[in-house]
């Protein structure tokens, strides 16, 4: 038996093929930044990969969602805010006019104020971020506070929290209903505050009408309902704002859970640049001494011959 010359060059050029292929494997590797090529050059690795990047989208679109509830109770603290700020300017002006000796033109102008500052309210009660109005509770494409037949104002809304989903399995609320906070009756015909069976609107009316004819015998009721209902605005207002630090919060923790799914992504699918460097330098150094092996094995006529008998 002989083994030829030839035989030992067709495993050196076997050899400087694999080489090669590692070498061009590990240039697309620092090219792309990232360790696998294709799947199948590891199938488990590759599956982490994949889970991990859905993993990465669900965060990121839970923290979307969560900057969008946020948003919206932003929006809703600033509307409560005008809300409170106008009902304490009818309160002044309801001690205005009961206060002062005001002719018939002057208490009409009073109540003429509170009717602007009742419309003011009404905009804020219909304010609405990203065509979604904050205070229609789930009927959110709905004008919530719109005026009836007979001039008085009428909810259209339900008495649904408006709720945003924080985590898998958990909603934060990111607004409250109109009726609760303005008053009105609720699904179950009860009011936010049983003691006054008036919602905003329609004590602010009565108490323009009041001005209006001199029945100035009512308007300490009427001013301390006002009141009332203008510290209910202002609860309302702080327990928005607890919506408000529960959304940050889990705003907060949805970053962290990005950061740390990145992470472990990274350590997946990255290369360590550093490494993969100082590894091409030495295949490329390999290649080169092989590929000048090779070139002089290749002008020999005969390596060696080994009988065996």
């Amino acid at each position: 038996m002989r083994i030829a010359s030839r035989s030992y060059i067709d495993s050196l050029s076997y050899g400087l093929a694999l080489a090669s292929n590692n070498l061009q494997k590990l240039s697309i590797q620092l090219t792309s930044g990232k360790r696998l090529t294709r799947p199948s050059d590891n199938p488990l690795d590759a599956a982490n990969i994949i889970r991990s990047h859905a993993e990465l989208d669900a965060v990121v679109n839970q923290q979307q969602t969560i900057e969008a509830g946020l948003r919206m109770a932003l929006a809703a603290d600033g509307a409560l805010g005008d809300i409170g700020d106008a009902l304490r300017q009818v309160k002044t002006l309801v001690l205005r006019a009961n206060t002062t000796t005001a002719d018939e033109k002057g208490r009409v102008a009073i109540a003429n104020e509170i009717r602007v500052l009742a419309n003011r309210i009404r905009d804020a009660a219909n304010k609405q971020v990203s065509s979604r109005y904050l205070f229609a509770g789930y009927l959110d494409r709905t004008v919530p506070f719109v005026e009836g037949p007979g001039g008085e104002i009428e909810y259209q809304g339900d008495s649904n929290e408006q709720r945003i989903s924080v985590a898998p399995g958990r909603t934060a609320p990111a607004s409250m209903p109109g009726d609760y906070v303005l008053n009105f009756l609720n699904d179950d015909g009860e009011r936010a505050v049983p003691e006054i069976d008036k919602d905003v609107f329609s004590l602010l009316e009565e108490t323009a009408q009041c001005i209006e004819q001199g029945n100035l015998g009512q308007l300490a009721d009427l001013g301390d309902q006002i009141e009332t209902l203008r510290d209910h605005a202002v609860q309302c207002r702080a327990m928005l704002g607890v919506y408000v630090q529960r959304l940050e919060g889990a705003g907060n923790a949805a970053k962290d859970q990005e950061l740390q799914t990145r992470k472990l992504l990274s350590e997946v699918a990255d290369v360590d640049i550093a490494q993969a460097v100082l590894e091409l330098k030495s295949l490329e150094l390999t290649y080169q001494a092989a590929l000048l092996t090779v070139g002089e094995l290749a002008r020999l006529p005969i390596l060696f011959e080994v009988a065996y008998r």
